[in-house]
């Protein structure tokens, strides 16, 4: 059967698409796979929660059979791993986003990496990005997608609260080049 003429030819990689001039959304698979990466995070958490829960039944099981306090100490330092090992989870979680961002990047896909990068952003999550790096990317994306007032506001948090990074003093070694160049406002 054959296309009609006036009909575009389906495209295989997705797209983002215009709303209004300047207003980008990301591709309709990019939520799916960050909710991919946090669902994965969560279910790890459910199982672990549901092993300490049963463990700590048989341990208080055999506290009351032994009549010590062994058992007790032991559902603590169990307790100690289960919040160790949520962290690392939690760290890993933000690691394959910034990956998955920084892939959206290079594929220039900007709304797409700004939707996935946007989570390094919000209140509770920034200490996950120690070394800046997300939100180097971060603002790269915006700048690309002609958001300057956001990339320059990034550009303010990367430069405030990671300092020592790589990032920030690549981005302060780009704003001197910029500001050596400017003409002299007389």
């Amino acid at each position: 059967m054959k296309r009609p003429a006036n009909k575009p030819p389906k495209r295989s990689a997705p797209r983002t698409q215009r709303i209004k001039p300047g207003q980008v959304t990301p591709a309709p698979e990019t939520p799916r796979e960050v909710m991919k990466v946090f669902t994965g995070y969560w279910l790890r958490m459910l199982l672990t929660l549901l092993l300490t829960l049963l463990s700590a039944a048989l341990i208080a099981f055999a506290a009351h059979l032994a009549h010590s306090l062994w058992p007790a100490l032991l559902f603590m330092s169990a307790l100690f791993g289960l919040l160790v090992s949520s962290r690392r989870g939690l760290v890993a979680t933000f690691e394959k986003l910034r990956a998955l961002g920084e892939g959206k990047l290079k594929q220039h896909r900007y709304a797409d990496a700004v939707y996935i990068l946007e989570n390094f952003h919000r209140m509770g999550n920034m200490g996950f990005d120690k070394d800046g790096r997300a939100h180097y990317l971060l603002m790269l994306a915006y700048s690309s997608m002609g958001e300057t007032e956001r990339a320059a506001g990034i550009a303010d948090w990367l430069q405030r609260y990671r300092s020592k990074s790589e990032y920030a003093a690549s981005l302060a070694k780009k704003q001197a080049v910029v500001h050596d160049a400017a003409p002299p406002v007389s």
